[in-house]
């Protein structure tokens, strides 16, 4: 394998995103739809008048109830959120292993990826909060050291689940292989987050502007189109994000240690698939001009020709 650009980064992860859409999509509905069914309930328990929602651009935990009702509208937003960081958690989790298959050149399966996930999401969990408490002090003390934590901890995550490291290990080994690649690592993990807010906010909002039709009417209404906005957002801000920080890992120990894709395989669980059908380790040096998600063993050499009577 050889380095990859930050261009090339991201048209890795592009091509990964839309080969195994369905995959992703099938990952986060299942994520997803449970905390947007139970926001939707707080919302028809707590708000009796649809015109005290917000109608566009904003999210219904932005609602104005009735001082009887705050109590029940404040536990019911507590509920939410404490699913929406645990199940978050689960669908970048799984996002990363479907990405991990994917870059095999194997089909990423979603209930797999999904197991793969909740075996982990404690430790995700934990070494997503060890980053926020760590960057978020930097940026307490001074904006700039927060902003070069949080970057320097990127693959954290990654390191997390396909090397084993875990809690402060996970940090200390992403920093490390970041030194050095920082602002290329920055630039494209914020590119992925930009491409992805972006074309999942655009998505939302055309669905958002449902509430100016009849179904924004009633709370119901209301309620309904703000989960199934939120929830396509999330289609977009939570798989491409993911796999962009993936591939960023891999970049970075191809650069650093020589990493082999092999190595990645035996850790996942995952065989690249070869032409004939069959198991084969992947060639040392590609031919660059083939894309990265698609290598395969090359064919073996044909047989040299009979010699001359």
């Amino acid at each position: 394998m050889r380095p990859l650009r930050v261009g090339e980064i991201l048209d890795v992860s592009i091509n990964i995103f839309k080969r195994n859409f369905l995959t992703f999509l099938k990952v986060v509905l299942v994520l997803v739809v449970p905390v947007q069914i139970v926001s939707v309930i707080v919302l028809v328990s707590t708000v009796n008048d649809p015109d005290l929602l917000p109608k566009f651009g904003t999210t219904s935990g932005n609602a104005r109830v009735s001082h009887g009702d705050q109590a029940a509208y404040v536990g019911g937003q507590a509920v939410v959120s404490i699913l929406t960081v645990v199940l978050y958690a689960i669908a970048t989790a799984a996002c990363f292993k479907a990405v991990g298959d994917a870059y095999l050149g194997s089909r990423p399966d979603w209930r797999s990826s999904l197991s793969f996930a909740a075996r982990r999401f404690h430790s995700v969990l934990w070494v997503t909060f060890l980053t926020t408490l760590v960057a978020g002090l930097g940026l307490i003390l001074l904006i700039v050291p927060g902003i070069w934590l949080w970057f320097s901890f990127v693959a954290a995550v990654p390191v997390l689940l396909f090397e084993g490291l875990k809690g402060s290990r996970a940090l200390r080994r992403s920093f490390r292989l970041v030194r050095g690649r920082w602002w290329a690592v920055t630039g494209a993990v914020l590119c992925g987050y930009l491409i992805a807010f972006v074309v999942g906010g655009v998505v939302q909002s055309i669905v958002s502007a449902l509430v100016f039709t009849d179904a924004g009417n009633s709370v119901l209404g209301v309620a309904v189109i703000d989960a199934v906005a939120n929830g396509i957002g999330q289609l977009f801000t939570t798989p491409f994000p993911a796999a962009v920080t993936a591939v960023v890992y891999y970049d970075l120990r191809v650069r650093k240690e020589g990493f082999d894709l092999q190595l990645l395989a035996e850790r996942l669980g995952v065989t690249p698939p070869s032409p004939g059908g069959a198991a084969q380790p992947w060639p040392s040096a590609p031919d660059a001009s083939v894309p990265v998600w698609e290598r395969q063993a090359p064919p073996p050499p044909p047989p040299p020709p009979p010699p001359a009577p």
